[in-house]
């Protein structure tokens, strides 16, 4: 996927570095995802560029709405998958699944190298909604070969998940 400025001209305008569609619940849910180094200053910049997306999504969202169609038209089997999506949860086609998308409220994705202590700390208490904060760490040997440690996209809603089902009939709620 190319990237592409979202925002007002003359406005607040940035590039996120990816889009992350969920379809694991009733409802698709979109993630900004934005790659961060533990130097950056968690308040001056990661919470700074993290509401300037939000800024720019609320300017121009037929923008945002754009990028995703034209990514998804490009990446066939991320395509395949929305598709399918639409078909099984009561979309009317293509369009409107994009238009639910984007206009509904996205969420925010933080991909860093090591977390900074007052990181979660500064997001939690400066955002309405929740930022996912993964930390993505890479050991290499001495032949250059890379091992990456991370804890899994949504870990702690997939056991919050499993540990509250329902008594009665033994299923997971869903997440939406």
């Amino acid at each position: 996927m190319s990237k592409r400025k979202i925002g007002a001209k003359g406005g607040v305008q940035n590039v996120p570095d990816g889009y992350l569609i969920d379809l694991s619940g009733q409802k698709p849910r979109l993630y900004v995802v934005e790659n961060e180094l533990a130097s950056h200053e968690p308040l001056r910049h990661i919470a700074v560029q993290i509401l300037q997306f939000s800024i720019s999504f609320k300017a121009e969202p037929r923008t945002v709405r754009g990028i995703l169609h034209d990514a998804l038209r490009e990446q066939l089997d991320a395509g395949v998958k929305c598709e399918a999506y639409i078909a099984s949860h009561g979309f009317r086609n293509f369009d409107h699944f994009l238009d639910v998308l984007v206009l509904r409220p996205h969420s925010r994705s933080v991909v860093i190298d090591e977390i900074p202590e007052d990181l979660e700390n500064v997001l939690a208490k400066n955002f309405p909604i929740r930022v996912e904060v993964l930390e993505l760490s890479c050991y290499a040997n001495g032949a250059g070969e890379c091992v990456f440690r991370f804890e899994p996209f949504l870990a702690d809603l997939a056991e919050r998940t499993q540990s509250e089902h329902c008594p009665r009939c033994k299923r997971y709620p869903q997440a939406d």
